[in-house]
């Protein structure tokens, strides 16, 4: 435990992907305020920032489609919760698969690399380690959008 800038890790994270994202066509855009400092490990921020985007490259933009985006917004509402969003405005997804994603091994692209690990891991992450909660809104065509809300214990305000 140990208190971190989240823009740092959003960029951290961030980085790791301009290959990928460049190989997609996928253009990502951050809203992270700089002054938020949060105690705690950075490195579980990391592994559900780097699920959700990378979730979002392999299955909301299987291939470079022209004006794909991925948005990432960060902040602390007032009663002290971080809010991760993640939104693409790629593929989408039926009902019953937003009904399934969280489950472990479940995936819609069996045999092409993906074990069906990712969103589980972020679920797991996000609610047992860091005692939040996760939730996903799609519609086939019209992209997805994933909010993770946190309990936070952000330095900056107490100063």
């Amino acid at each position: 435990m140990r208190p971190f800038m989240l823009r740092d890790v959003i960029d951290d994270v961030a980085l790791g992907f301009k290959a990928r994202l460049a190989e997609h066509g996928v253009r990502l855009l951050i809203d992270c305020p700089a002054d938020i400092v949060i105690q705690g490990q950075p490195v579980l921020y990391e592994q559900i920032l780097g699920a959700l985007l990378g979730n979002a490259l392999q299955h909301g933009f299987p291939s470079a489609v022209a004006g794909a985006e991925i948005k990432l917004w960060a902040w602390i509402s007032g009663d002290g919760q971080l809010h991760l969003l993640c939104a693409d405005n790629g593929a989408g997804m039926r009902a019953d698969v937003i009904e399934r994603i969280f489950e472990p091994f479940f995936t819609t692209s069996r045999g092409q690399g993906s074990a069906g690990l990712g969103l589980y891991l972020c679920y797991n992450i996000t609610t047992s380690r860091l005692g939040g909660k996760i939730a996903c809104t799609s519609e086939v065509g019209g992209g997805a959008a994933f909010e993770a809300t946190i309990p936070v214990h952000n330095v900056e305000a107490e100063r």
